[in-house]
């Protein structure tokens, strides 16, 4: 799918050819993610799993529409099935449902460091705060000022 994502961008058709308007869903699905990544609850894995299979259901049928033929058959290749000509099947095995085996994903994530809580509750801020570029000045001078002023609110002060 990567590759293909890249093709599509060096060919700079991706715009084009890719149904960016199931993107939203897409996004939903992810801030979930890391919702239940700053949680990391044992409990929530069941729900990851399926949140995945579903980000892959929407990239796979909603965006990637025209490659559709190409990723199941690498799906399939991947994980043992057989064709599904188009469909995933209504009741799949256990033993072939993506990112259910046990090794299948690492989740909860051990151990937990702060860098890491850090970094998950830094893009989930990014994913989530609706900043207003009206509010930014536009004269160069007035930029730099308001930089400066919130970058001295986190320097160390000598007393």
């Amino acid at each position: 799918m990567f590759r293909e994502v890249d093709n599509h961008i060096e060919a700079g058709k991706l715009i084009k050819e890719f149904k960016m308007s199931a993107l939203p869903s897409l996004y939903g699905q992810f801030v979930q993610l890391i919702k239940y990544l700053l949680e990391n609850n044992q409990k929530d894995r069941d729900q990851v799993v399926i949140l995945f299979q579903d980000m892959l259901e929407v990239v796979t049928r909603d965006i990637m529409m025209e490659d559709q033929d190409q990723i199941f058959s690498l799906i399939d290749s991947n994980h043992g099935g057989v064709g599904h000509e188009g469909m995933f099947p209504l009741e799949p095995e256990p033993q072939h449902q993506l990112f259910a085996s046990e090794g299948a994903i690492r989740f909860p994530i051990e151990p937990v460091t702060a860098a890491w809580t850090e970094k998950i509750k830094r893009l989930y801020l990014l994913l989530t705060t609706k900043e207003s570029a009206m509010d930014v000045p536009s004269n160069l001078e007035a930029r730099r000022r308001i930089s400066f002023f919130s970058n001295s609110l986190f320097m160390d002060m000598p007393l």
